[in-house]
Order: structure tokens, then C-alpha cells, then sequence
């Protein structure tokens, strides 16, 4: 068992003490809770979360936000939107070694062979299931990216260990290719590999470094003209939260100047409070503490930019200023093309920026993204807001160049409705009737978030009418 007692640091206004036990029995890891306002006559209150389900953990926090007052997002309500309902291709695990659903999935049509699918696999066993159909219906499990103890040199992997997502499969001249994210068994940050294949079904080879290094998710491969680019996402939105944390706990009279509402200054003072022992961690068990956090700011993102911004032209310590600016610089998620080499293991040339988030439905991220040259322009669907809620969505963006500047539709183009909720990670492939047909995951609405069952929808496009929405 590991005990921790902690308390708000210094000039900390508002102050918390917690004490937490954490047990694990069999695999299944408990969090045990007590906490407690200082001067406060309500007495403390005690809490335990059995197991890493993100769901257990956000009802934690919403029970904690209701007994200590502290602000969390509010439900998102389903809105209808004007389009055909999607056709369901994938809505329950057709084999046992399937653990999560089908998140971040890709769909590539092979002549003569018919469809093959590739998504994400978290930390089970097998990395990367690849699903066979020959209709988009019926599919079969072919075998897997990376089958048990077959994973790339460079990676780190196992339960609670890997991270093994957004895998996509494409056909370059005579080769497959999947790129895809794993973390790095000894830094643990984010990157891009690649893995080749004479077959759809394997065995892949995979490279033996990463693509590319540093928080970097979300490849997607373009081809055109015999040339291909390779389309990815700075992860800055994994890295921003820690840095907030760890600012507002050196300097915690900051957190009043930074939020105006005294609910969310009771949250950070709660946050900053844990944050001793959730920057010990794991990446997405932190996640799950720092949940709150983006809870708190993700509906008016760009206020808690103003005031951090703001906070530059006052404050007369550089060594904080610094602070605040490396904070503001992965506050944006920013997308980002670049050529490949022939071979597809190695980039040329220079990394262009092409989109990053900047309206309020995106809150502090965008992802997950595909392009596709249709009428002359080039479509870019993305998906944006937080992967783990029902605020996630997909947008259109186009451009009359692959580089950009890229025009946004000014709101989600798929959102959470009553049947499915936070539609995301878009793909594209051709119907069987040989229209473009947009895939995404999507979540059932009992359960949501992180290795929660996804779903995979289809949905047919009309890009006449998307260029009339954007004007």
C-alpha cells in the first residue's frame, strides 16, 4: 500500500488536505481519497475509485465538485443535425482479442480484395486488429499489426504500459503501409512509426525508430502525383495541463488572477493540491486527475489564453513570464504536412503548419485528421475537442492548396446526437457503389471514454453541399 499526505502550498487562498491510500489486489488498482477544506465546518469527505476506467474517475470528480463547490463542464446535450442518419458498420466486438471497440479507424479498399480495417488498440495485447469485409458489413478478424510479443523494437508496450493508437493502412506502389502512434519505451513521450507489408494482412515490418519523435499523433499518409505527404498532430494538449499544474503550484496567489469565477479557483486549489502526486503518474492515469482541469476550462478555452496572455504585460519576474509563454505555446494543437521519402521511412524538406484550434467548439484541441481533393479543392476533415466526452466532434476545413490557408466551417459538421455520441477521428474510403463514404468511431451512449467501446459508422458525402456551408 502507498500513503500520501498532502496539503495546499503556501499563499494557496483557498486550502485543501488530502490524504490518499492506494491499494492493488489482484491487478485492479483502488485509489482511496479523504479530503477535507481547511477551516471549513463540513468535515471531509472520503472517496474511492476501483480500477482505471475513466468513467469511474469523472463520476469522482463530478462528486467531488458538488461536495466542495468546485466547477466542472456541464452535460452536453445531443444536437440533431440535418443529415442522413450513418450506417452502422461496426457496433460490437466480433472477437475476444478486440478489448476496446474500434477507435481512430481506417478504412482502405484494396482492388480485387475488398475492405480492410485498421484502429487503435490501447495497451491490449494485440496491437492494431486488422478487420477483412468484402461489403462494409460482414467483417472478419484477418490477424493484427503487431500480434503479442511481435511489437517494434522502439516501443514501450504491455498492460497499463502501451499506448498503441490511430494506426492507418495505405497501398504505395507495390507495399502496404501502416503508420501509426506508440510511446517510447524509454521516454514514454508520443511518436510515429511505420511498418510495411507485401500483403493487407501482414506480417509487418516494422522500422526501427520512430517516423518522428517529441508528442507527435494522428499520422495520416497523402498521396498525389506520385508523391506523399505525411499530415500529423503536435500534441500539445498532453503537454499544457502539466505545465499549468505545476506553474499554479510554485505560484498559487496566480490562481486567483487567472480565474475569475471562485468555483473554478476551488478546483485549481484542489488540483494544485494533488499535483505532488499526480505528476508521479502515468501518462493517462495523470490524464485522468488533469480531467478536471480540462473540465474546468475546455467550454471558454480561449478565456483562460486572454488571461494568461494578459498576465505577460504585468508580471515583472521574467523567470515567470517564461514560464507563462511556454504554457501559451502548446496551448495550440497544430496540424502539419510534410513530404516523405520514396520509401515512406523518412521525411524531407520542412515541416509546413497547416490548421490549428482556434474556434470555441474546438476547445484546446484538434486531430485525427484526413484529406481528400475533391472539386478541385482539398477537403480536411478533422476532429476536435475532448476525445473522452461527448463535446468531441468532427469538422471540415478547405483549401485550394494541400499547405493551406485552410478555411474552417464555423461548427461541428458531426456531433453527439441521442443514438451516438462523440463522433470522431475521421477517415474516408469509397462506398460499394463507389461513393465516398466518411468513417468515425463514435461512442454507445452507456458508456464513454478513454477504452470505452467504439463504434465505426459510415456516413455518405455530398461536398457540393459542404462547400455551400462554408460560404
Amino acid at each position: 500500500m502507498e500513503s500520501y499526505t498532502l496539503l495546499s502550498p503556501p499563499s494557496c487562498r483557498i486550502e485543501f488536505h488530502i490524504r490518499l491510500e492506494v491499494t492493488e489486489e489482484e491487478g485492479t488498482k483502488t485509489t482511496h481519497f479523504t479530503i477535507e477544506e481547511v477551516g471549513s465546518t463540513e468535515g471531509g469527505k472520503s472517496y474511492s475509485i476501483v480500477g482505471l476506467k475513466q468513467g469511474a474517475w469523472l463520476e469522482f470528480s463530478h462528486s467531488l465538485a458538488r461536495d466542495f463547490n468546485l466547477s466542472y463542464a456541464s452535460p452536453t446535450e445531443p444536437v440533431e443535425a440535418a443529415l442522413p442518419s450513418p450506417l452502422p458498420l461496426l457496433t460490437s466486438a466480433i472477437d475476444e482479442k478486440i478489448l476496446y471497440g474500434y477507435g481512430d479507424p481506417a478504412v482502405l479498399l484494396v482492388e480485387g480484395r475488398g475492405y480492410y480495417l485498421v484502429a487503435t488498440s490501447n495497451d491490449a495485447e494485440n496491437a492494431f486488429p486488422i478487420l477483412h469485409s468484402e461489403d462494409l458489413t460482414s467483417w472478419k478478424l484477418k490477424g493484427f499489426v503487431f500480434p503479442e510479443g511481435e511489437y517494434p523494437s522502439w516501443t514501450a508496450a504491455g498492460l497499463k504500459i502501451g499506448d498503441f493508437w490511430a494506426p492507418e493502412l495505405h497501398k504505395v506502389n507495390n507495399e502496404f503501409r501502416v503508420y501509426f502512434v506508440a510511446r517510447h519505451k524509454g521516454s514514454l513521450e508520443l511518436c510515429i512509426g511505420v511498418a510495411t507489408s507485401a500483403s493487407p494482412e501482414g506480417p509487418f515490418t516494422a522500422a526501427p525508430e520512430p517516423l518522428l519523435r517529441g508528442e507527435k499523433i494522428d499520422p495520416h499518409l497523402y498521396l498525389e502525383d506520385g508523391t506523399s505527404y505525411l499530415l500529423w498532430k503536435e500534441d500539445g494538449n498532453g503537454v499544457w495541463p502539466a505545465l499549468l499544474n505545476e506553474l499554479l503550484y510554485e505560484r498559487p496567489e496566480l490562481i486567483d488572477r487567472i480565474f475569475d469565477v471562485e468555483s473554478d479557483r476551488r478546483a485549481m486549489s484542489v488540483l494544485v493540491t494533488l499535483w505532488p502526486y499526480t505528476r508521479k503518474l502515468p501518462p493517462m492515469e495523470r490524464f485522468f486527475i488533469q480531467n478536471l482541469l480540462i473540465e474546468v476550462v475546455r467550454h471558454d478555452f480561449p478565456a483562460l489564453e486572454r488571461k494568461l496572455r494578459g498576465l505577460l504585460d504585468v508580471l515583472p519576474e521574467v523567470q515567470v513570464r517564461k514560464e507563462i509563454e511556454v504554457i501559451l505555446s502548446t496551448m495550440k494543437t497544430t496540424l502539419f504536412v510534410q513530404e516523405l521519402s520514396p520509401d515512406g521511412l523518412s521525411l524531407s524538406g520542412e515541416p509546413k503548419k497547416i490548421l490549428e484550434n482556434d474556434q470555441n467548439w474546438e476547445a484546446h484541441v484538434i486531430e485525427g485528421m484526413w484529406v481528400v481533393r475533391r472539386l478541385d479543392k482539398y477537403f480536411l476533415f478533422y476532429a476536435a475537442n475532448d476525445f473522452s466526452t461527448a463535446d468531441y466532434g468532427i469538422g471540415v476545413a478547405v483549401s485550394d492548396s494541400l499547405f493551406g490557408p485552410y478555411k474552417k466551417m464555423q461548427e461541428p459538421f458531426l456531433r453527439t446526437s441521442q443514438k451516438w455520441l462523440g463522433p470522431g477521428h475521421p477517415s474516408i474510403t469509397q462506398s460499394v457503389e463507389g461513393k465516398d463514404l466518411l468513417i468515425y468511431h463514435a461512442y454507445h451512449p452507456e458508456a464513454i471514454g478513454y477504452k470505452e467501446f467504439r463504434a465505426v459508422l459510415g456516413l455518405e458525402l455530398d461536398y457540393q453541399s459542404l462547400l455551400q456551408k462554408l460560404g
